[in-house]
């Protein structure tokens, strides 16, 4: 577990990082932590921010930015926003930029790969009214309210 909770306090969140990844087995779930709250998502405060990464070969491919409390103002149903920047490839280094500015409590999520803003053709616009929060957060996993470790990233990371 690292660091300890930060309310940004209505401001914009930006989490960045170097990230490679390695191939993932198709005989088991590939949803990688990168960085997740700590506990079982639905006890986690509303504004939680956590992401995830998803292989090129899955329907919901790539980076998924999850903003507990918000929802998809396109499908309610879902508080994540599915960024599929159709390039990743197993074994070569990116620098991302994943950014939300929920100032207003209305954002659209941004990637920024390799220093190029990535203009999503369906972008997702995440809705709600809590201060966006980072921490206490888990670094390339998941962990439950059982303290088990899952969905482990499949890389490395910087």
């Amino acid at each position: 577990v690292m660091g300890s909770e930060v309310d940004t306090g209505g401001r914009a969140v930006t989490v960045e990082l170097f990230f490679k990844t390695v191939p993932c087995p198709t005989t088991i779930g590939c949803q990688q932590g990168i960085i997740v709250p700590q506990g079982d998502p639905d006890s986690w405060p509303d504004g939680s921010v956590a992401l995830y990464y998803r292989p090129q070969r899955d329907s919901d491919m790539g980076l998924q930015l999850r903003v507990k409390g918000y929802f998809d103002t396109a499908s309610p149903s879902t508080d994540t926003a599915y960024l599929r920047y159709p390039y990743f490839e197993d074994n070569i280094w990116y620098h991302v930029a994943v950014g939300i500015d929920a100032v207003t409590g209305q954002g659209v999520p941004y990637l920024v790969v390799d220093g190029l803003l990535w203009a999503d053709p369906s972008p997702t616009t995440l809705q709600g009214t809590a201060s966006l929060r980072l921490g206490p957060f888990i670094l390339g996993a998941s962990l439950s309210s059982t303290n088990f470790l899952s969905r482990i990233f499949r890389g490395y990371f910087d």
